[in-house]
C-alpha cells in the first residue's frame, strides 16, 4: 500500500532544491484525505471543544481555566487556539476540577 508520504517523496525525488512543483489542488485534496487526523498511538492535545464536551462545560469556561492555569500544561497553538495535553486533564480531574 502505498501512502500519502511515499508520493510526496516520489514527486520531490530527483529535483533540485529550490524547484517549484505546481500540482492540482483537487489531488492535494484527495492525497490528504487518505491521512488520518490522529495516528495510532499517539496522544493528540484536546481542544477547549472537546474538554467542555467530556466535563459538560461550555468551551468559553475551559480557556478561562486555560488561562488561569488551572489546566497545568495547556498552551495556545498559534498564539491563538488553546490545547490541553490529556495529562493536564487527568491532572485536573484528579485535583477535582
Amino acid at each position: 500500500m502505498v501512502n500519502s508520504r511515499d508520493v510526496l517523496r516520489a514527486l520531490v525525488d530527483g529535483a533540485p532544491p529550490g524547484t517549484t512543483i505546481s500540482v492540482r489542488a483537487d489531488w492535494i485534496a484527495e492525497l490528504v484525505a487518505g491521512i488520518p487526523e490522529q495516528r495510532e498511538g499517539v496522544e493528540v492535545d484536546l481542544t477547549t471543544g472537546e474538554v467542555g464536551r467530556l466535563l459538560s462545560r461550555d468551551e468559553k469556561t475551559v480557556a478561562s481555566w486555560c488561562r488561569s492555569g488551572l489546566l497545568t500544561g495547556a498552551y495556545r497553538l498559534r498564539g491563538r487556539e488553546w490545547r490541553i495535553p490529556r495529562a493536564a486533564l487527568v491532572a485536573f480531574q484528579r485535583r477535582g476540577g
